[in-house]
């Protein structure tokens, strides 16, 4: 017998700091101008964007340059508008387990 779960992927519980950016970011970027860089450190996981919408993206932290630019492990592969949320999140992956009946 099947079931079905409906999981809440960005419950409050998981969020662990909001920025959002404070100029557009293109395919390619690996540096990102925020609002605040305080709370974001090296081997954080953001999503750059709405959280749950088509082109919201997952990235890396590599290191925090300043108080207003996060580097990025590796390039952004779509564009971003200015004022798009960054959002760092507590954990990326979710696991699921049942109960042998």
């Amino acid at each position: 017998m099947s079931t079905t779960l409906a999981i809440e992927s960005f419950n409050e519980t998981n969020l662990r700091e909001r920025t959002s950016l404070t100029t557009g970011a293109s395919a390619g970027d690996t540096e990102l101008l925020v609002d605040s860089t305080q709370g974001y450190g090296a081997g954080d996981i953001v999503y750059v964007g709405q959280l749950s919408r088509e082109g919201c993206e997952k990235a890396s932290v590599a290191a925090a340059a300043n108080e207003t630019t996060l580097l990025l492990s590796a390039p952004l592969t779509r564009a971003h508008e200015r004022f798009e949320p960054v959002t760092s999140v507590l954990g990326d992956l979710l696991h699921v387990y049942r109960a042998a009946n």
